[in-house]
């Protein structure tokens, strides 16, 4: 469950991997890659619901196809 602290709405990488249909891990490395804003507390990353608005708003960034080119 979602953890309210005044106006602010925090979850865990569980919670949201559950919400999300992600897996963890995926949220880990949005995390790591600075994709997605998180705080550690207690052991636990706490992405706040702004955060995740934010992500949804821009989502994830595509990977630009790569070109093959013939060279015979």
């Amino acid at each position: 469950m979602p953890k309210k602290i005044g106006d602010m709405t925090l979850y865990t990488v569980l919670e949201l991997s559950k919400l999300l249909d992600v897996t963890e891990v995926t949220l880990r490395r949005y995390i790591k890659d600075g994709k997605l804003k998180a705080t550690l507390m207690g052991g636990k990353y706490l992405i706040s619901e702004d955060t995740l608005r934010e992500l949804m708003q821009n989502g994830e960034p595509t990977k630009p196809k790569t070109e093959t080119s013939d060279t015979n």
